[in-house]
């Protein structure tokens, strides 16, 4: 697979958005340029959004992806065909409601919803990058039944 690094720096004051294509980016820009190791995870939550605007409802076909808080930031994983993408903000609207800095798709009967959440105790930002780095999420073929962002942000969301 390409290693492919995105950084958005218009966005550096409230946060930067990355687009991680290989395992080797993935662990050299997080792990030794963006993270403090005592960065606690106080919160996940799975959120889903229709794959298109003209779709009535988002019963079987749904982007999944999953938002991070910590008491400085908040993350975005989530995975599609072109990769997983890690985008971290001060603003939850910049990683909840957009990926790279577009609007993500809504229609007039669903949008972006929080499926689910839960509180957080014990996991670090680090920690929750090191496994994604260690289960290779990164490297896995993107499929649309196996594989995909829904099956992708189950295992984050369950890990964490």
């Amino acid at each position: 697979m390409k290693t492919t690094q995105y950084h958005d720096t218009l966005s550096s004051p409230i946060g930067s958005a990355f687009a991680i294509l290989s395992v080797y980016s993935l662990y050299i820009v997080f792990i030794y340029r963006f993270l403090h190791k005592s960065e606690m995870i106080d919160e996940v939550s799975y959120y889903t959004h229709p794959l298109n605007s003209w779709q009535i409802g988002k019963v079987v076909m749904y982007h999944a992806y999953i938002v991070l808080k910590t008491n400085d930031w908040y993350w975005s994983i989530e995975k599609n065909d072109a990769g997983v993408t890690i985008q971290r903000s001060k603003n939850i609207e910049h990683v909840r409601d957009k990926y790279y800095r577009i609007k993500r798709k809504e229609n007039w009967t669903s949008g972006i919803a929080m499926e689910k959440s839960k509180s957080v105790n014990n996991k670090t930002v680090k920690q929750f990058i090191e496994h994604v780095y260690e289960a290779n999420y990164v490297n896995e073929e993107y499929g649309v039944i196996q594989k995909n962002c829904q099956q992708f942000a189950n295992k984050i969301y369950d890990f964490i």
